[in-house]
């Protein structure tokens, strides 16, 4: 069993907390259609990034901007930020356990859809919401972990990430901060660049303390 001591944990959340891997791969694949993109291509490096940055890569093929590719992707059906999604093991005890200070979820995915989908999903709303909209650049920049540091008044060094893809893992170290890699999405040797790995959140309890939490996990 392994025992970390931090002031502050910061949550993503697809892949994390709930999965909705079946709902963003049907998103994706529907975008692909529409502009003639190659759907595996546009798949294989789309985890733990925001749909804005995923969109801009393929600018030179698109017939529309950025903008308007990423406002019709929002509005099709198959989106729908309402849409419930699975909770993954783990999550719903651990998130209820946690006091109402101290974490955050820090996701890519837009303000419209990230509230809703972890409400949908049944889970509590986190102290603190980074989404993809707050940050002038998404994972593996180190914003997203840097502005949930900052909102929770804390140094990056002092927070534990959990994380599921290389991009997350990526703005996490970026940030400073400590890592737990998930192996929800992807195989030990992708996420070999974070500090710890384990299986799941179901691996994983949380002890609070007067000034953060005992995370131990196997």
């Amino acid at each position: 069993m392994v025992e970390v001591r931090v002031r502050g944990l910061l949550f993503d959340s697809d892949g994390v907390l709930v999965d909705s891997t079946e709902l963003v791969v049907a998103q994706w694949r529907a975008f692909a259609s529409w502009y003639g993109l190659p759907a595996d291509e546009l798949l294989a490096d789309m985890h733990g990034r925001r749909a804005p940055d995923i969109i801009a890569g393929y600018a030179d093929r698109l017939p529309v901007s950025v903008e308007d590719a990423y406002a019709r992707l929002l509005a099709d059906p198959a989106g729908l930020a309402t849409r419930t999604v699975p909770v993954l093991p783990g999550a719903a005890e651990l998130l209820a356990s946690l006091p109402d200070r101290g974490w955050a979820v820090v996701t890519s995915g837009g303000r419209a859809v990230a509230g809703p989908r972890l409400a949908s999903a049944g889970l509590p709303t986190p102290p603190v919401l980074i989404t993809g909209d707050d940050v002038p650049a998404g994972k593996p920049d180190p914003a997203p972990y840097l502005l949930a540091a900052k909102r929770l008044d804390l140094d990056p060094a002092d927070c534990l990430v959990f994380e599921d893809a290389p991009a997350g893992l990526a703005s996490a170290r970026a940030a400073g901060c400590r890592s737990l890699g998930l192996l929800t999405t992807y195989d030990a040797e992708v996420v070999g660049d974070a500090d710890h790995q384990t299986a799941s959140l179901a691996s994983v309890t949380v002890e609070s303390t007067a000034d953060g939490f005992v995370v131990r996990f196997a």
